[in-house]
């Protein structure tokens, strides 16, 4: 009966390549495990399941962090954004170069989707948007950059690269050279109106004028061959209510 429970807690027998079988009661706990090891196909010391567990767990965990920041990225459109953060400042796309130090193509570029702004003039891009819906896009376009340049620096430590000091921005992008870009947009935009009113009323003469002609042309093909026409709407008006 002893024999019989050291079989049952040593395990079944296992085949010798056809030398019979080798009771376990023969082998020690070692040599058991050791068999097992072999038997899994490796060589490699087993790590300590605790410390496979955590390590498992952040990765799984930085893993899925990185995928959900992947999948909010893709459906922000770059250009769209870079588009909105203009109007909402209210200048030029050559304002926005001028701001960014970069050239009036590179600004068209980023608007239609061909290129992307860098981390640099990203960053510099949200130092000037006020807060609204626009910076926190910003602000996404941004981490997205941040991660691109560095990926295995957050994913260690979890830590962002430090920002652009203000001082550093001020010195290269003033604020009083985005207000005079402000007021010059403005007074463009005034001029604009104003000649637009000036070619709408220029246009509207012009149609008065050829009415006129036509008019005067019917009424002279009519003396031409003696039948009288009756006057238009349009030939009362006369010349110098049209030059008015």
């Amino acid at each position: 009966m002893a024999v019989a429970g050291e079989r049952a807690e040593m395990g079944p027998t296992r085949p010798n390549s056809g030398c019979g079988t080798v009771p376990p009661s023969s082998r020690s706990h070692d040599e058991v495990a050791l068999a097992q090891h072999k038997r899994s196909g490796s060589n490699k010391k087993l790590p300590n399941p605790k410390i496979h567990a955590i390590v498992a767990y952040n990765y799984s965990r930085v893993k899925r962090k990185l995928t959900r920041r992947r999948h909010s990225m893709a459906e922000l459109d770059v250009a769209k954004v870079i588009r909105r953060v203009r109007q909402k400042l209210q200048i030029s796309q050559e304002g926005l170069s001028r701001l960014l130090n970069a050239t009036k193509g590179a600004v068209q570029h980023w608007e239609r989707g061909r290129n992307r702004p860098d981390l640099a003039r990203l960053m510099a891009l949200r130092q000037l948007c006020p807060p609204s819906q626009e910076r926190k896009e910003l602000d996404a376009l941004i981490r997205e950059a941040q991660a691109q340049v560095s990926p295995y620096a957050m994913i260690k430590t979890g830590l962002r690269p430090p920002a652009t000091k203000s001082k550093d921005f001020e010195e290269l992008f003033p604020p009083q050279g985005l207000e005079v870009l402000r007021k010059e947009n403005q007074r463009l935009r005034k001029q604009v109106e104003k000649l637009q009113a000036a070619l709408d009323k220029k246009s509207q003469q012009v149609r008065i004028l050829e009415d006129l002609a036509k008019d005067l042309q019917g009424q002279i093909a009519s003396l031409r061959t003696g039948a009288p026409t009756a006057p238009t709407a349009s030939s009362s008006e006369s010349p110098q209510q049209v030059g008015q």
